[in-house]
């Protein structure tokens, strides 16, 4: 059991970072224009 919840655990780390690392890059890729409304928008 504890190796399944090691191998969930690496999994939900793996998936975490892609998604931060294809959302980085997708945000590096918009114009500033539509990037500054966005992140004033998530930010309140």
């Amino acid at each position: 059991m504890k190796q399944l919840c090691c191998v969930q655990a690496l999994l939900l780390i793996t998936c975490a970072l892609s998604v931060i690392v294809v959302s980085a890059i997708r945000l590096m890729q918009l114009p500033y224009d539509l990037l500054t409304p966005f992140a004033i928008l998530v930010v309140l």
